[in-house]
């Protein structure tokens, strides 16, 4: 994958993640101007956190955003920069559509997108109406999170940002 021609330095690598698709970025757009942005991750659909219809739904969301703040942290334990770039796309609900990578695209499992899709933790997405979700595929997600969860919460085994032993 290559790098977009305009992207931007996160500030300090300041990132808040809101849930598994969308991450809060204070971007370094240079000359000493900075602008905190919504980032809708591009080419993902993440079960929704906050839903109140699909009880199971939530619970999937919830643990996808504990997976994508331990993918943030594990590559800020590396002292990486991160960077952010907006797609030319209108914005959706208040957020920019763009990507969220570490370090560089060139590295397994640095690009947001790819480790949430290639992980499944979340499904591809192109815009539109996006579909419910199954039972079973939520099911699968929450299996997923928690085996991705499960080292760092039940051992001092320390893995690097791509689910590897290290």
């Amino acid at each position: 994958m290559t790098e977009p021609p305009f992207r931007w330095p996160l500030k300090d690598n300041e990132i808040r993640v809101i849930d598994g698709d969308t991450v809060e970025v204070k971007a370094d757009r240079g000359w000493k101007d900075t602008k905190v942005v919504s980032v809708r991750i591009l080419g993902t659909d993440a079960p929704e956190s906050n839903t109140r219809q699909n009880l199971l739904e939530r619970q999937a969301g919830k643990l996808v955003t504990r997976v994508v703040q331990l993918w943030v942290d594990r590559w800020l334990a590396e002292g990486v920069q991160f960077f952010a770039s907006s797609e030319d796309r209108p914005k959706y609900a208040n957020r920019v559509i763009g990507r969220l990578w570490a370090d560089s695209l060139e590295r397994p499992g640095a690009e947001l997108s790819a480790f949430l899709l290639v992980g499944g933790f979340a499904r591809p997405y192109q815009g539109g109406k996006r579909p419910e979700w199954s039972d079973q595929d939520l099911d699968a997600i929450i299996k997923r999170c928690r085996a991705y969860l499960a080292p760092s919460e039940n051992s001092q085994e320390s893995l690097d940002p791509e689910g590897g032993t290290s």
